[in-house]
């Protein structure tokens, strides 16, 4: 019976040599994935059915292989479980599948991993490789199967990095900021310039700003919540702006403002003051 959970894969890989292994540097920062994973390869066999299997793995400082997702794909059924298509061996095909949702957080000095194969049993069940009828195959058959790295031939993993945000507040000046006034909270958001500007990021998440008197942080005064439609943020996109109207006290105050992505559990993202005066 199999342990569920993020398992150290090194007693997995140990002695085998049907594994290959990609690994990245240790991170500089941390990296944070939220979302589903997708894993594309290009791929051939000597056989006209065969599995692909990929695995997600955090790898420690100290050596653990901390497995994060892994997922499959019986080559018969790459374009449609509905209509199953053997391969032509030698021939080359783009796979592309699933290794389910995650939220993960890469921590810096750990190292991001995929692991490319074409069993992981018992978890999955095992392909003889014939292509004959499943279930029913009484002889098997060991498949060479080369994965393509071109231009022409790309294979990869899709990780849904979250951006990091700069939030910048965009109020007027103190002068113009009469106590007790109602007052327009603007702020605008945008991608950090040390993300990826390659790494698409699908916004489909409530923002939520919270407002407060510095000098008295356990009284929340306003909560507002904005970007309730998918938005497809880059560094190149133009900054996002969030205004939301805010009725100040009667004496002047420093009021502190955190923006938080409501539905990730209420991240904080970002923070900014403004003040009133007489």
């Amino acid at each position: 019976m199999l342990s569920a959970g993020p398992l150290d894969q090194r007693p997995v890989v140990l002695g085998r040599n049907d594994i290959l292994t990609y690994t990245g540097s240790p991170l500089i920062e941390d990296v944070e994935v939220a979302g589903p994973l997708t894993v594309v390869l290009s791929v051939s066999s000597n056989c006209t059915d065969t599995d692909f299997t990929a695995k997600l793995i955090d790898v420690y400082p100290a050596g653990n292989l901390t497995l994060v997702a892994d997922g499959i794909i019986r080559a018969r059924y790459r374009d449609s479980m509905a209509t199953p298509e053997l391969m032509e061996p030698g021939t080359v095909y783009t796979i592309t599948f699933d290794i389910g949702n995650v939220g993960h957080l890469f921590k810096a000095g750990d190292s991001i991993r995929v692991d490319i194969s074409s069993s992981n049993f018992p978890k999955y069940d095992r392909n003889l490789n014939t292509g004959g009828v499943l279930y029913k195959e009484s002889t098997w058959t060991v498949a060479e199967n080369t994965i393509y790295h071109g231009a022409d031939n790309p294979s990869y993993i899709m990780l849904p990095v979250v951006p990091k945000w700069e939030v910048t507040g965009l109020l007027p000046s103190a002068k113009n900021s009469k106590a007790g006034r109602t007052v327009p909270v603007k702020f605008s958001l945008r991608v950090a310039e040390s993300t990826d500007p390659h790494q698409p990021f699908v916004y489909d998440e409530d923002l939520e700003i919270v407002i407060y008197a510095k000098d008295n942080p356990g009284s929340i005064l306003q909560t507002s919540t904005f970007g309730d439609t998918p938005k497809d943020y880059r560094i190149d996109t133009k900054n996002e702006l969030y205004i939301t109207n805010f009725l100040t006290l009667s004496t002047p105050k420093t009021y502190v403002v955190k923006v938080y992505r409501y539905r990730a559990g209420g991240l904080l993202i970002g923070s900014f003051e403004f003040s009133t005066v007489k």
